[in-house]
């Protein structure tokens, strides 16, 4: 499935994953709010889109990494899910989220989220 904009769901995950006072994270955020799907492919156990960002957005650095410090509990999914956002040349490159067990839900809802591990590590400090 393709489309061009984030679902409230995946910029709900991607808020949470980018949440923090660090100068990475705002400028992140920065790029979310203008960031379009290129790509979206559904996995049965959940999903990744792969993200455009306009030319002009400040980039950041380290511009390789990762954020995956989110778990995630869903109604009707019993273990939860987990969410990824990969960072490449310093943009938004990539969210994924998937369970740990259960299919994926047709209407996911969050129940409730929480960092692990704590506190929050990154590699820019």
């Amino acid at each position: 499935m393709n489309a061009s904009a984030l679902t409230a769901f995946e910029r709900e995950v991607a808020g949470y994953l980018l949440a923090g006072a660090a100068k990475q994270l705002a400028q992140l955020r920065e790029q979310l709010a203008m960031a379009s799907v290129a790509k979206r492919v559904e996995t049965g156990v959940g999903f990744y889109v792969d993200l455009n960002v306009p030319a002009g957005l400040p980039t950041v650095v380290p511009e390789e990494f990762y954020v995956s410090d989110v778990l995630i509990e869903l109604r009707d999914v019993r273990y939860g899910a987990s969410a990824i956002l990969l960072i490449a040349a310093g943009r938004l490159a990539q969210l994924e989220v998937a369970t740990f067990d259960d299919p994926w839900p047709v209407n996911p809802e969050i129940v409730s989220w929480r960092y692990e591990p704590d506190p929050r590590l990154f590699p820019f400090g």
